[in-house]
């Protein structure tokens, strides 16, 4: 498996405190088994939007070890249940892309009726960049927590 040390220069996530585990950033979740999940900041047009990172340096499932692997589709799991019981969505969207941050991350997106396009993905169309207060994104982790 390649991977890069977690203080590479070379990885946006790998470099970030806020994608480090044992975050005490406003938009932290959990530490989960092998990932961590925090709130996206300028996504929660889409309320809940989740990004869930890898706690290792990794571009592709299949440079994972199948432990690893197997932990961190779980870790998506538990936070998909987690995410559905907090916001109730019509349905959660996984995404798991890396084009523009190459390093292991899930996109969880609570999708509702109320969507400009509940069928198409979030990407498709322009979407407003919503503020959120610090005190939201805390109260918003907190209950997602208290659903893991």
């Amino acid at each position: 498996m390649t991977t890069l040390p977690a203080s590479s220069k070379t990885c946006v996530m790998c470099d970030l405190p806020v994608f480090q585990r044992g975050s005490k950033d406003y938009r932290w979740i959990a530490d989960l088994a092998v990932s961590t999940a925090i709130l996206a900041s300028r996504e929660q047009f889409y309320r809940g939007y989740t990004l869930l990172v890898l706690n290792q340096h990794a571009t592709e499932l299949f440079q994972l070890e199948p432990n690893i692997r197997e932990q961190f589709m779980e870790d998506a799991n538990r936070l998909a249940q987690a995410l559905d019981k907090t916001f109730k969505p019509l349905k959660m969207n996984y995404c798991l892309l890396g084009n523009v941050l190459p390093h292991l991350h899930w996109h969880l997106i609570p999708r509702r009726e109320t969507d400009p396009d509940p069928k198409w993905p979030v990407w498709g169309f322009p979407f407003p960049e919503t503020q959120v207060s610090e005190d939201e994104f805390r109260q918003m982790a907190k209950d997602i927590r208290a659903n893991l």
